[in-house]
Formats: structure tokens, C-alpha cells, sequence
């Protein structure tokens, strides 16, 4: 077989039986690795000297000790160059079946076209067996004398599980998708491949996502949780920096500094590269022996600054105050490096009993002016009929007008003709007009659905709708079509509850007036109220992402907010629109036309538009 490769090659495979010199990660990256230009803004030969906060995640890679090593790491902090380090250590000191896993199989490809061959043409060590050319050395297949590379996406895995791998990098693991088709979890499978291995790798690395879907955030919350700590060039007084610490007087990027934690002083932009190379990582938990996890935040990037940080900070929170969280998101996400929580703070409880105050007096409820409809929310319960009106402003402003709980036995007749005289309510609006309620969305889940298929039956003129819960992520809020596909025959809506509530637990964290923000009144919401609001959470699971109710919660006010917004979405009608006729209407009252024909007229106009 010797004879099949040239003398070099036959060198080369000799060495092979030698065993590997001790050396760290660290060590071989600064004595081997030279970095391309097209990946790189410092091309040239690689030195941790430059971003010595990835030494020792280098060494613990490459440690025999360590089977799993976890990093959550902001962008700009150097994942990509972890990744190509592992690889190319595996591929020249301990060759080995390694696998690379992205998110997709086309970003697995770009890897390879751009990244991967300039590392390969860049570096001579690492030497591709050219000769295996009608079975490897593709695009997503590498290989080297004593092992191989595979490239795959998370969204196309196919043929895994019939390889044997012993280096397993899953890269932006919290991009992956739930499942991968029949197979299922992609980085389970991927993961199995590596059990025929007593000195397996597996090294997970990536920025994080939403919490309760993340993958990489509980499994670092399993590890030493590692945190790199800087001294201060004042008081010497070692600390982690986060981005609390920063300061930007008059919010001008440019005038931002970090704020000892301890002695106050100012550290300058031209102070961070002084701190960090005297800077050490710190186990948060040193008795979890060889589990090592490092999380690191943009704070401490040798090739971003902290003035940039600021602004893209403050634009992102420009558009978080109008509504439009996705900048914030990403923020948080890759510059912090943290999870996106965007269903606790700060729509805590006590955060949301701060915003409440009365716009609706006792006596004579008169709405805020800039409500243009009504709509309402009903849920079932076994002793009891619950129900929410909400107001409805330009751009899905809205404001809670009623909260009212009708007790009583549903399977009696009583009990619904209570609810059906409420429905018929008027509120009275400062034009001087008159407001009843629009639309309706009622569940017809629950121990009681035939007495609400019979209580909606002849009421879709109303548009008081039957409604059902499909907790289907991306499933839209509201369907264009009613469905007859019930034993009632009644026309029923099938809902996206996990995207409406995706929307709603959004616009919580909106805290000024104006488009999406939600108002609460004293008279209703109380601490009870936001208890039930607040009581769902997110969490990942085999079958995609679905809201689960928290332990000792109640939900009935979601739901009832859930049913109020999709009668909305139902009726889909142009806010602007109804708010011109609105306004009409009142100028014509105002100039003394006959009351009782301007009222026919618009209610009119509500009904046809």
C-alpha cells in the first residue's frame, strides 16, 4: 500500500505510529496556525498574545481530561477561529474523524469555500490527501492522512448516523432547527456518532438565543461556568465588565466609558487591551471538575469598541421603544452574549402594577380618546364565564376597558344570557358617540363546548366568534376563513395562540406610549391580573416551541387578552380608516345633524368597511 503514495507521503504516514508530543492548544496555535486574510482582520501568524482570552479555552479543548467544553460567545470574540483551531490541531497532532456542524447546509459550504480553503492553503501542515479524490476532498468532505472532515448543516443531516466520529464541533448550535425531519434532533444525532470514542470532543460554541429554547445556555449553566476577569488600572480590583458598567453621558457613543464597580474611576476605550492582557478566567463553580464553560460578551473583543457597542445599543432600544424588539434582540443575543428573555423583565409584576393608572372614571366610563373599537375576550370555565374588553388605538395602541367575571353553572341557560346582554354594551366615547363592541372571540375548548357552539351559533353577523386554540408556532393569529369541520356546524376560527402570545409578551416590554403599547387601569389590574398575564413561558421541545403554563399560575386573563386580539385580527379592518369615520361622524354631530341618523350611519359604516 506504501507503494500507492509518494516518499513524502510515506513519511508522512510513518509518523503517524510515533506518538504526538505534549503540547496545549495554545501552544500548537502559536507555534503552527497562520491566519487568512479572507477571514481575518489580522492576517498573518495567529498569537493569543493578541486576544489572550482564548488561550486557555484553547488549552481545555485540547485537554484529554475534558469531553464536553462549552462556549457562549458574543460575535467578534473569535468562535470561528476556535472552530479552525480545533480543526486544524485534530487534523495534524491526533488525526481524527472530526465533524463540523452549522446551522445550515449552505452556511456548512460557505465555511468550507471560504474559510476552510484559505486555512488549508494558508497553513502547509495541513496536508489533503489529493489521491482520494472520487471519495472525499469535496466540499463538505476533507480528508488528511489519519483522518477526515466533514462539513453538515443542522438542517440536513443525512448519513450521520451510519459515521463514526471522535471530534464533534457544533457550531451556532442555538441556529439549529428543533428537528431535522424524521430523524429528529440534529445535534443528538450528531452526538451519537462519537460514543464509539473513549477520548471523544465535543465542543459546543455559540452566541445564545431565547431563553427556554436555547440549547448552548443550559448546557454552560452545567459546566464550571467560567468568567474572565480584569484588573482595574485604578484600584487593581479584578472584575467582570458588562455593559451595566458602561456609561454614555448625553447617550453620545463617543463620550462612553466603564465605571469601576469599585472605586469609580473611568476607564477609557484606550485602557480595555491593557486590562485584558492581564486579565484571568474565574470558575463560578471550581468543584465541577472537567466541565469547563467559558461565556464571553463583546465587552472584552480586541477588534470592536465599546463606543460602537453604545450605538448600535441605543438605536436598537429607539426601536424597542416603538415596538420593534428584533434590534434589541440581536443585541443581547450577540454583543452580550446573554439569553432574550422577552417575558420577564421588564414585564415583571411589579413592573407592570407601576405603569397602571386610571383613565376611566367610576361613574360614567368614558373612553380615551384615541380608542377607535372595541373588542372582547371570553374564556370558559367550569363554575364561571370570564371576560376582557379591550380598546383599540392607531397602530394597536391598546388600553383594558372592563375585567368582569360572570359566576355561575355554563351548562344552564342563565349564565349566557348574562354574558349576551353584556356583549350588547355601550361605552361612551369623548366625540360624544357611542361605542359597542365590535368583535368577540369566545374558546370553545374546554368541559363546555357544545353549550358554546349553541351560544355563537347565530351570532357571527355580531362577529361574536367561536374560537380554537392551535398552539402551532408560526401558525397565523387569525385564519382568513372560519372552518365548518365541527360536529356543530358553526363557523369556528382556529388560532395561532403561540404567535399571538408571542406578540403580546413583546409588547409588554414596550414602556412608552404609543404604537403597540398596552394600557392598564387601577380599577382591573391589580397584581392578581398581572400574575395571569404573565404566567406562560416559552420552552423548547421535541415537537417545536410551545408556551407552557408556569407551576401554581393561572392564565384565564391571557387567554381572555388571546381571544380579545384575535377577534381583532379576525375583523381586520384599518384602524386609520375606522378613526376617519369616527372622526366624520362627530363633525357631523357636531353641526347639529339629526343624533339618531348620525348613530344609523355609523354604525353603519362599521358594518360595511
Amino acid at each position: 500500500m506504501l507503494n500507492y503514495y509518494t516518499k513524502e507521503d510515506q513519511l508522512e504516514l510513518i509518523s503517524l505510529l510515533k506518538p504526538p508530543p505534549i503540547i496545549t492548544g495554545s501552544e500548537w496555535a502559536n507555534k503552527n496556525l497562520i491566519l487568512s486574510k479572507e477571514d481575518s482582520a489580522e492576517p498573518g501568524k495567529y498569537s493569543t498574545d493578541r486576544a489572550p482570552y482564548q488561550k486557555e479555552i484553547l488549552d481545555e479543548i485540547t485537554n484529554s481530561y475534558n469531553e464536553k467544553i462549552v462556549c457562549v460567545m458574543s460575535r467578534q470574540s473569535g468562535k470561528t477561529l476556535i472552530a479552525k483551531a480545533t480543526i486544524g490541531y485534530y487534523s495534524k497532532q491526533e488525526p481524527s474523524p472530526i465533524l463540523y456542524m452549522i446551522e445550515t447546509l449552505e452556511k456548512g459550504e460557505n465555511f468550507s469555500k471560504v474559510r476552510l480553503d484559505a486555512m488549508i492553503r494558508d497553513n502547509p501542515w495541513m496536508k489533503i490527501d489529493r489521491k482520494l479524490k472520487t471519495s472525499g476532498n469535496t466540499i463538505r468532505e476533507k480528508h488528511f492522512p489519519g483522518g477526515n472532515l466533514s462539513i453538515v448543516g443542522a438542517n440536513s443531516p443525512s448519513g450521520l448516523s451510519s459515521r463514526v466520529i471522535r471530534i464533534f464541533i457544533a457550531d451556532e448550535i442555538d441556529g439549529y432547527p428543533i428537528s431535522a425531519g424524521p430523524m429528529g434532533d440534529p445535534f443528538a444525532i450528531a452526538s451519537h456518532t462519537t460514543e464509539t470514542y473513549d477520548n471523544r470532543k465535543i465542543l459546543m460554541i455559540s452566541t445564545p438565543g431565547v431563553e427556554g429554547m436555547s440549547v448552548i445556555w443550559p448546557a454552560y449553566l452545567d459546566t464550571d461556568q467560567r468568567k474572565y476577569y480584569v484588573p482595574c488600572i485604578k484600584c487593581g480590583t479584578y472584575q467582570e465588565l458588562i455593559f451595566e458598567q458602561l456609561k454614555f453621558p448625553d447617550r453620545i457613543p463617543d463620550n462612553c466609558y466603564y465605571e469601576c464597580k469599585h472605586c469609580k474611576a473611568k476607564l477609557e476605550e484606550k485602557n480595555k487591551f491593557e486590562m485584558i492582557q492581564a486579565g484571568e478566567w474565574r470558575k463560578t463553580f471550581p468543584e465541577r471538575l472537567h466541565k469547563p464553560g467559558f461565556h464571553l460578551s463583546r465587552m472584552y473583543s480586541v477588534f470592536s469598541s465599546w463606543s460602537k457597542m453604545v450605538e448600535e445599543f441605543l438605536s436598537a432600544k429607539k426601536m424597542a421603544d416603538a415596538g420593534d424588539t428584533t434590534k434589541l434582540q440581536v443585541f443581547i443575543n450577540s454583543s452580550l452574549a446573554k439569553v432574550w428573555n422577552p417575558y420577564t423583565a421588564p414585564t415583571s409584576v411589579t413592573e407592570l402594577e407601576k405603569r397602571t393608572y386610571t383613565y376611566l372614571s367610576e361613574k360614567d366610563t368614558i373612553l380615551p380618546k384615541k380608542i377607535v373599537l372595541l373588542t372582547a375576550g371570553i374564556d370558559v370555565q367550569d363554575d364561571r364565564l370570564e371576560i376582557e374588553i379591550d380598546g383599540w388605538g392607531i397602530d394597536e395602541e391598546s388600553w383594558v376597558i372592563d375585567y368582569k367575571i360572570f359566576s355561575g353553572e355554563p351548562a344552564l341557560p342563565g349564565l349566557w344570557n348574562e354574558l349576551d346582554e353584556y356583549l350588547k354594551k355601550r361605552f361612551k366615547h369623548p366625540t360624544g358617540l357611542y361605542l359597542g363592541i365590535t368583535a368577540a372571540g369566545i374558546d370553545t375548548g374546554g368541559h363546555h363546548t357544545q353549550k358554546v357552539y349553541d351560544f355563537v351559533r347565530n351570532k357571527h353577523a355580531r362577529r361574536i366568534y367561536g374560537i380554537k386554540g392551535a398552539s402551532i408556532p408560526g401558525k397565523p393569529i387569525a385564519p382568513r376563513k372560519p372552518s365548518y369541520n365541527n360536529k356543530g356546524k358553526i363557523p369556528l376560527y382556529y388560532i395561532g395562540t403561540s404567535n399571538a402570545k408571542d406578540t403580546i409578551y413583546t409588547r409588554l416590554r414596550i414602556t412608552n406610549p404609543g404604537p403597540g403599547y398596552m394600557h392598564f387601569d387601577k380599577r382591573f389590574c391589580d397584581e392578581e391580573y398581572f400574575n395571569q398575564l404573565t404566567s406562560n413561558k416559552k420552552i423548547r421541545r421535541k415537537s417545536g416551541y410551545e408556551y407552557e403554563l408556569l407551576p401554581g399560575k393561572r392564565d384565564e386573563v391571557l387567554d381572555c387578552r388571546v381571544y380579545s386580539y384575535a377577534a381583532l385580527r379576525i375583523y381586520n379592518r384599518d384602524l386609520r380608516l375606522i378613526q376617519q369615520i369616527l372622526e366624520r361622524t362627530a363633525k357631523k354631530i357636531q353641526e347639529d345633524k339629526p343624533m339618531v341618523k348620525q348613530k344609523t350611519r355609523f354604525k353603519k359604516s362599521f358594518a360595511t368597511r
